[in-house]
């Protein structure tokens, strides 16, 4: 990416991931007012060259997307070395997603105020779009095949059910966290076995 500057571009490196780490600190930060000039300032640089790297807010809010539910499967992968039984891995596995998706949840209302509206043409926000439910499921996948033996099917189901479930368990019992994680649990544990 670069940035022109009397008419030569300038590659700015590292700015891409500066952008979108101000971008999530301002998510989780309620008194900071959540605009593109706001970010911008944060980051350093003018609105404009969010727009060389960001083409549009949906693409701002993809990027942030995927680099989270990258730092969570890391965390799980990471969770995961140890040996252990799957009743130990899935627990570790949703208890991680359930952590790192309450920051999500807590922050929704400020996802939507940045996207400003349903965007008519492109239809809803990334990543309810299918191709967002695409990505994660290749994300995910390789985790499920490693150390679950799920077929591609299953893998989707789970990821769906992840990525779906545990966020409205967030919203509709937020102080229900043990039970929540429970109840996630079991149903992964039980597809994972065959019941």
């Amino acid at each position: 990416m670069f940035i022109k500057i009397g008419g030569m571009p300038r590659i700015i490196e590292g700015l891409r991931e500066r952008i979108i780490s101000e971008l999530e600190k301002l998510m989780i930060e309620e008194g900071s007012d959540l605009t593109l000039r706001n970010l911008a300032g944060r980051a350093g640089v003018a609105v404009g060259t969010i727009y060389n790297y960001f083409p549009d807010k949906d693409d701002l809010l993809r990027a942030l997307f995927q680099r989270e539910w990258l730092q969570t499967l890391h965390r799980i992968r990471e969770a995961l070395k140890a040996p252990a039984e799957d009743e130990e891995r899935v627990f570790h596995l949703v208890s991680i997603v359930y952590e790192d998706s309450k920051v999500i949840v807590g922050s929704m209302h400020r996802r939507k105020k940045l996207m400003g509206g349903k965007n008519r043409e492109k239809g809803p926000p990334y990543p309810f779009r299918p191709e967002g439910w695409h990505w994660l499921n290749e994300a995910f996948f390789p985790l499920w095949e490693e150390y679950f033996s799920l077929s591609p099917e299953e893998a989707h189901r789970m990821t769906v059910l992840l990525a779906s479930v545990i966020p409205r368990l967030i919203q509709l019992f937020p102080e229900e966290r043990a039970g929540n994680i429970e109840f996630v649990q079991s149903l992964l544990l039980s597809k994972i076995r065959g019941d």
